[in-house]
């Protein structure tokens, strides 16, 4: 590997990694994490008095950090004289050498440069406006590996004449068992009101070391800026709690889900809209519709199958008003030929304002045997009560088992191609893929490799070059969409080589983007610099395109064989139904007689499944009402 006269990697204006992990605080660890908008806090450290007689006293400090490379620092202090106050937060590592600003964490040096003191209390690095919009700031960066960080807090009362200052001390280590921790919904643009679940993921941070039990949920409406209101509090960290959403109008809120006796903290990476609870009873499905096949003809194998004649039904709804709903009712219809509701009527009990509930007896579905196996069964929920008009909701049942997933692998072999040495635009490598005959499921790609070797001209490794922290790699799918996997992998001063057998996957545990050099060649999974998830629902029939650019000029290279793994699922399956299809035919003869009598009261007084025609899951007096209706119906 050889530079140019007079050019060194660091006059080179090194881009940062795209993907760098982000860190989570736990007491005095800092858990490395990846990519996603995650904070942290540091509680009740050692006190520390300011000099001369003022003696401001730093009662405890608190650091955040975040998912999108970004953390932040605040202190409280107080000064006997009531002098204001003036914060300095400084990282104090040094790995003797020096580290362009932008370039990768290299495990040792600071990664947060020095900024001057402030009245504020806080830093936050990234500065907040970056945090918000989800931006990097190259002079304030989060660890991307295992290490120690060293800071110091400096506080001055600023008295004229001689102030007083006094400082402290923290040290962070870096660990990598736990997170992210980040919040899944809200997480785009949508629009909410009354009751709500807020969810986000765990990833290890409720279990040692971490042992955060619980969280506290926040909301701000201003964008991210402050978050003043507690919409919960103390609620255990499992990944998932209901709240209220307050009765404002408002266009740019964010949500907060923080640690409790801990460090860390996601906010909601966009603004979402809040509206008010609408006046009265307002009713409407939830979702939350679920049913049973362990009836009748039922073969009790938890998925709707055609044939199958006496399926229980259970439509969850919710009130989005601010009044109560009493004298509930629902009435389901079906708007597929192929299915039939039986038992179309059901109550509901009084739903308070913003409450969710469940029909209190079930609605009963009968699917002809020529439905199509995976094929929905389309619904209509009318819904009315004493306080409101009547109004629709529509849902769908899914049928069949869906079938296993199914990994095919569509392979470039061709002669290997040249990548551009510093040219712009770098060079597109077209590869045909047919025979998938489901959508993306999920895609993985990889760079294959016979004997995997750093020498820089291998021909026996998928893409060999002498400098990868060069290398832009990005896929485009036949449909257009385009996905940056590898954007300068270990930032641009990675002057290792080659990469071979090395597999790009969502959710890996070690990003592409924090390679070091001393790894090379690079084999092994890692998670790509943006997620391939870009590519799930698409077809991946078609021509798709890797275009390789390498940014700098001086190295040279090839692409010799890469793969793309094409995740789809199989076709639905359906099983047949069991039994005779009538509750009343409970010897199943095809024929309603006194020996059914005899078995079903057999089956009641034994508390039997076959007993239990009305599917609550007891037998009682109901049970004997649904049995002799059928059985005078002659079923």
């Amino acid at each position: 590997m050889t530079e140019s006269a007079g050019t060194s990697r660091t006059a080179r204006g090194i881009a940062p990694s795209k993907s760098s992990p982000a860190s989570t605080f736990s007491g005095s660890a800092l858990t490395k994490a990846p990519i996603s908008r995650n904070a942290s806090r540091i509680s009740e450290m050692p006190s520390a008095r300011l000099g001369r007689d003022s003696a401001a006293t730093i009662k405890d400090w608190i650091l955040h950090t975040t998912n999108i490379r970004s953390f932040g620092r605040m202190a409280r202090a107080a000064d006997a004289d009531g002098d204001p106050l003036t914060y300095t937060w400084e990282q104090r590592d040094s790995s003797g050498t020096p580290r362009a600003i932008g370039s990768p964490d290299n495990g040792t040096g600071p990664i947060c440069r020095f900024r001057p003191p402030t009245a504020d209390p806080t830093r936050t690095v990234p500065p907040l406006a970056n945090l918000r919009s989800n931006t990097v700031n190259n002079t304030d960066l989060v660890p991307a590996v295992g290490r120690i960080m060293n800071w110091r807090l400096t506080a001055q009362d600023n008295r004229p004449g001689g102030g007083g200052l006094n400082t402290d001390d923290v040290r962070l280590t870096v660990v990598n068992t736990a997170g992210p921790f980040a919040i899944t919904s809200p997480n785009t643009a949508v629009t909410w009101s009354g009751a709500r679940t807020i969810t986000w993921t765990v990833n290890n941070t409720n279990i040692a070391p971490i042992n955060c039990a619980t969280v506290d949920i926040l909301l701000s409406t201003d964008g991210g800026n402050t978050f003043p209101t507690l919409l919960a509090s103390g609620v255990p960290n499992n990944g998932s709690a209901s709240i209220i959403v307050p009765s404002v109008n408002a266009s740019q809120a964010r949500i907060m889900v923080r640690s409790v006796g801990n460090i860390f903290f996601d906010i909601s990476n966009v603004n979402f809209t809040i509206q008010p609870v609408p006046e009265g009873v307002v009713l409407n499905g939830n979702g939350l519709n679920t049913f049973t096949d362990n009836t009748g003809n039922g073969n009790a194998n938890g998925f709707i199958d055609p044939g199958e004649t006496d399926l229980r039904v259970t439509v969850g709804i919710v009130n989005g008003g601010n009044q109560t709903g009493t004298s509930i009712i629902g009435t389901l219809s079906s708007l597929t030929p192929t299915a039939v509701v039986t038992s179309a009527s059901a109550p509901y009990p009084d739903l308070t304002a913003t409450g969710a509930t469940t029909n209190s007896a079930p609605f009963v579905l009968s699917v002809s045997a020529s439905h199509p196996c995976g094929s929905p069964i389309n619904l209509r929920l009318a819904l009315d009560s004493a306080q409101s008009v009547p109004v629709n909701y529509d849902f769908a049942l899914s049928t069949g088992q869906g079938g296993s997933p199914a990994t095919q692998t569509f392979t470039y072999s061709g002669p290997a191609v040249a990548i551009p040495d510093g040219i712009p635009g770098g060079v597109n490598i077209p590869f045909t893929v047919v025979g998938v005959a489901n959508p993306i499921s999920t895609l993985a790609f990889r760079i294959n490799g016979t004997t995997c070797s750093a020498s820089d001209t291998s021909t026996t490794v998928g893409i060999n070059h002498a400098w990868v922290g060069d290398l832009i790699l990005r896929l485009t799918s036949p449909s257009g969409t385009a996905v940056v996997i590898m954007n300068q992998p270990g930032g641009g001063g990675n002057s290792g080589n080659n990469f071979c057998n090395t597999l790009l996957q969502d959710g890996a545990a070690n990003s592409i983007q924090t390679i070091t050099v001393g790894q090379n060649p690079y084999t092994g999974t890692f998670s790509p610099a943006n997620p391939l998830a870009a590519f799930s629902g698409q077809s991946a029939n078609g021509v798709w395109t890797l275009n390789v650019t390498d940014v700098f000029n001086a190295d040279s290279g090839s692409v010799r064989n890469f793969s793309i793994l094409v995740t789809s699922p199989n076709p639905p399956v359906c099983t047949p139904p069991s039994g005779c299809g009538c509750i009343a035919d409970t010897d199943c003869d095809s024929d309603a007689d006194s020996d059914d009598v005899i078995a079903f009261f057999t089956a009641w007084e034994s508390a039997e499944s076959l007993g239990d025609t009305d599917g609550d899951g007891d037998t009682d007096s109901d049970d004997v009402i649904v049995f002799f209706a059928a059985f005078e119906a002659g079923c």
